[in-house]
């Protein structure tokens, strides 16, 4: 309850995150949170105590202007606030109980038809107070690491799209196909088949083919779909969620807050161009619990044409159609992170090759003046977790910073001296020490002789060979970036 309010309407669209604020015996959620309040159900089948504080109801229900015709709500929470656009059921809801405050919740904040969730005018949601991005929440050990594996599937150029998705009824035709589920069941066999699973189809038929293809192969599968009566469907969920059935294919039901923490693949295997639909998809594998360390995603990549499907790598600011060959998708955002602007004139097209530019931007940057000692020396310092360093007649030369703020130097005699607490100050005094000790030397370390921006000679190149340089990285070194890495790998050597 959010402090200084009394009475709070929690409203939801489906039956499981109903059950989910309500929680159970082993999951008591709301009930755990606040103990000495009453809170109460409003659904179809439930009428809510009048005095109850906070009620969780179905927005299909809480529309009907009969339905808690004498409460006042405080507060309305709207759980998947996607959905509460102006004129909506949510709009109605909230203009008939005029609450102090109205808070909405999402992992999802896109829609397909680009209508706003939030602004000062003309939505139901005016500001958005807090954003914690999957990045975030993976660094923070909220979400598990996800092994993202491709399947080659089948031509969907030709399907129509309807509303900004793609035709169900085209989509249906061109991936209900057994070589395609084969495919990934194959694949699912070779990864993931010791796991419990869940897998997305695009309709009803879709999900029994998919089943039966799980259950021919020996398996233990079951499908569930919107059509199905209520406890129809929580039973075959219970099954899930207990491990008597392993797989589970569904259409449309266990996306938005579907929670069985222990899943540990998921089979993405309807496209579609919506980033809201592919996130919840994926984020049913996202939970940590106990013993799980991953979740695998398996994704059929079919060949699109002119559509762009969502993948979980364009999630993650990847190459859309990166092949990440069952490696971590997180690992691989962070691999891309550090070469933003590379990736974006030449996307690698497999996680090996991203590998060989984030290494090779390692290097690269490495060799890089730093941009805070620029005006202070024309010598090629640079920057180490202790100050600066300079590589010397196959030795180094250091720059550090003590406690107190003063700069030191040290050469490779041992002898050191102090050169002051300014910055400037001491690239003065260590530039003229190494004038006077280093004067052959000065001309090779100066950054701004032009025979530095020259190819890098032969005999810089055989001997970065055998220092086992790769060859990607060689192909873009000058001879002054050739004579650091050089110069660096004998003078780290010396010491």
């Amino acid at each position: 309850m959010a402090r200084g309010y009394k009475t709070a309407l929690v409203l939801a669209h489906r039956y499981e995150l109903i059950d989910q604020w309500l929680g159970c015996e082993d999951k008591p959620a709301l009930r755990q949170q606040f103990p000495n309040l009453c809170i109460e159900p409003e659904t179809a089948e439930h009428k809510s105590w009048p005095d109850a504080d906070i009620v969780v109801g179905m927005v299909q229900t809480v529309v009907n202007p009969r339905r808690l015709a004498h409460k006042k709500f405080d507060v309305i929470y709207i759980d998947e606030c996607h959905h509460a656009i102006k004129d909506s059921q949510y709009d109605r809801v909230v203009n008939r109980f005029n609450p102090e405050v109205v808070i909405g919740m999402t992992a999802t904040p896109k829609r397909l038809d680009r209508k706003a969730l939030h602004s000062k005018k003309g939505a139901l949601i005016q500001e958005v107070v807090y954003i914690y991005t999957l990045k975030e929440a993976h660094k923070d050990g909220w979400v598990c690491s996800m092994p993202y594996h491709v399947v080659q599937g089948v031509d969907i150029g030709s399907v129509r799209v309807s509303a900004g998705e793609l035709n169900e009824k085209d989509l249906a035709f061109k991936v209900d196909s057994l070589k395609r589920t084969e495919a990934a069941l194959d694949k699912w066999e070779k990864v993931a088949q010791d796991r419990k699973s869940i897998g997305f189809c695009v309709n009803v038929a879709h999900a029994i083919h998919t089943c039966e293809a799980w259950n021919i192969a020996g398996y233990c599968a079951e499908y569930i779909h919107g059509a199905m009566d209520k406890d129809t469907r929580k039973a075959i969920i219970e099954r899930f969620r207990s491990g008597v059935t392993q797989c589970l294919f569904n259409c449309q039901i266990a996306t938005e807050g579907f929670d069985v923490p222990d899943i540990g693949c998921v089979l993405m295997l309807r496209p579609t161009l919506s980033w809201s639909l592919y996130c919840q998809m994926f984020g049913r594998g996202t939970r940590v619990c106990v013993g799980k360390q991953d979740c695998i995603v398996i994704d059929v990549a079919d060949i699109a044409g002119n559509l762009s499907p969502i993948t979980m790598p364009q999630i993650l600011d990847l190459p859309y159609n990166i092949d990440l060959q069952g490696e971590d998708v997180f690992k691989a955002a962070a691999e891309a992170d550090k070469i933003a602007a590379s990736i974006k004139s030449k996307p690698p097209r497999t996680y090996q090759e991203l590998q060989i530019m984030s290494q090779q931007i390692d290097i690269l940057s490495a060799l890089q003046t730093p941009e805070e000692i620029m005006g202070f020396t024309n010598i090629k310092w640079l920057r180490t977790e202790a100050g600066y360093v300079l590589y010397v007649n196959k030795g180094r030369l250091e720059l550090t910073e003590d406690a107190l703020g003063d700069w030191h130097f040290k050469g490779m005699e041992n002898n050191e001296f102090k050169v002051g607490g300014d910055l400037k100050d001491a690239f003065t005094q260590a530039d003229r020490y190494i004038r006077g000790a280093y004067p052959e030397q000065v001309n090779l370390l100066d950054r701004r002789v032009n025979w530095n921006r020259t190819k890098a000679s032969e005999k810089q190149i055989a001997l970065l060979r055998r220092m086992k340089i790769p060859e990607h990285v060689i192909a873009e070194l000058d001879k002054g970036k050739a004579a650091g890495i050089i110069s660096q790998k004998m003078g780290n050597k010396g010491t």
